[in-house]
């Protein structure tokens, strides 16, 4: 029973660490969540520390846990390791791929093409997303490259959250995901690790214009 209610308010804190319920910097309260969730200790602290355990929470010894602060080096970082490790997967994905793997993969885009035609339902295309990118890495084999795009991806939520979404911007991304489709099946590597750069550095460039107008940059 613990591990279902731990489920459950790991999603839901999830979902309101992503809405941006709570600001960057803040210590949780553990007496206030248990309110707010309805939610008793054990299976609490249990969804708190696998959030931290993907990054999307600071827990320290004695201290509890907190939201991560938001930096331009910060994202820098995200953006940079997401380059390296995605595209270390994919190039496993197009050369290991089977015929079930380019299935998933069509089945995965598909609805993602749907969804990208409205932005009435964004949790929906958010998860569509995600599973797409998924997909496209999982032919690699590798459950540490895809484990670790998980976690990286997650760490990137924060920063989707504080900056308007550019419609501009979403149209290239729906487009550069047709393109990663084609390129899947074609196992052309070169054209899709290109492709797959230039669409994390775009997924990114938001936040990154955002806060570089906030703080100033150190080299």
């Amino acid at each position: 029973m613990s591990q279902t209610k731990s489920s459950i308010i790991y999603k839901k804190i999830k979902q309101d660490l992503t809405d941006g319920v709570y600001p960057a910097g803040e210590k949780l309260k553990i007496s206030h969540l248990k309110e707010v969730y309805n939610v008793s200790l054990t299976p609490l602290r249990e969804a708190l520390s696998q959030l931290a355990a993907q990054g999307m929470l600071d827990q320290e010894n004695n201290k509890g846990f907190s939201i991560p602060n938001l930096s331009y080096s910060d994202i820098l970082e995200i953006k940079h390791t997401r380059i390296l490790v995605e595209t270390e997967a994919l190039c496993l994905s197009l050369k290991n791929g089977d015929m079930d793997w380019e299935a998933s993969l069509v089945a995965a885009h598909h609805k993602l093409s749907r969804l990208s035609l409205s932005l009435k339902d964004l949790e929906a295309w958010s998860e569509a997303h995600e599973e797409f990118h998924a997909i496209l890495l999982s032919g690699s084999q590798s459950n540490y490259l895809i484990d670790f795009s998980i976690r990286l991806n997650l760490a990137l939520d924060k920063y989707r959250r504080i900056a308007e979404p550019d419609q501009n911007i979403r149209e290239k991304l729906d487009a550069q995901h047709d393109e990663l489709l084609q390129l899947a099946l074609n196992r052309n590597i070169d054209k899709a690790v290109e492709v797959l750069t230039s669409h994390i550095t775009l997924s990114c460039q938001s936040a990154i214009d955002l806060l570089v107008s906030q703080e100033p940059i150190h080299i």
